[in-house]
């Protein structure tokens, strides 16, 4: 399956899946995200689905989100970011090393989760998408003297 490269369309806003539907699309982005080796996260509107699912897949580390929501955030640091929808791209984008995050389990239950470092980083970066929002948004590169070399 073919990674969405429109931003006009990456721009656009999630909705809500019911959880059965979630991990049927949580399990779809896990096998596509398998093509592609350098992957570490995909979300579905990358996919061209516009609903609040993504997954990642990082060393140890495999999980799906669905209706996933962001709790808290700290230690805020600058990340070098790349995107399956954007290849050859690099941005630098704040992050926070540490986040509380909120993410459903079963239908019409929640649980929350602390993440850090590299996970938390990939965990933005992919509820992003879900709101529209990607790492062309946010890159501070161009910005106030701040070069691609960070």
């Amino acid at each position: 399956m073919k990674i969405i490269t429109n931003k006009k369309f990456l721009n656009r806003k999630s909705k809500s899946v019911k959880f059965e539907e979630g991990l049927r699309i949580g399990n779809t982005l896990l096998n596509i995200l398998s093509d592609y080796p350098d992957g570490v996260g995909l979300a579905a509107p990358q996919i061209g689905l516009l609903k609040r699912v993504f997954v990642i897949r990082f060393k140890n580390y495999e999980g799906i989100f669905i209706n996933p929501g962001l709790l808290y955030e700290e230690n805020s640091l600058l990340s070098s970011e790349s995107c399956l929808s954007f290849p050859n791209k690099t941005c630098n984008v704040v992050r926070y090393n540490k986040i509380l995050i909120m993410n459903q389990i079963e239908e019409f239950r929640d649980a929350t989760l602390q993440l850090q470092n590299q996970i938390a980083i990939i965990w933005q970066h992919e509820f992003d998408h879900l709101n529209g929002i990607t790492i062309l948004d946010k890159d501070i590169s161009d910005k106030k003297g701040i070069s691609n070399d960070i």
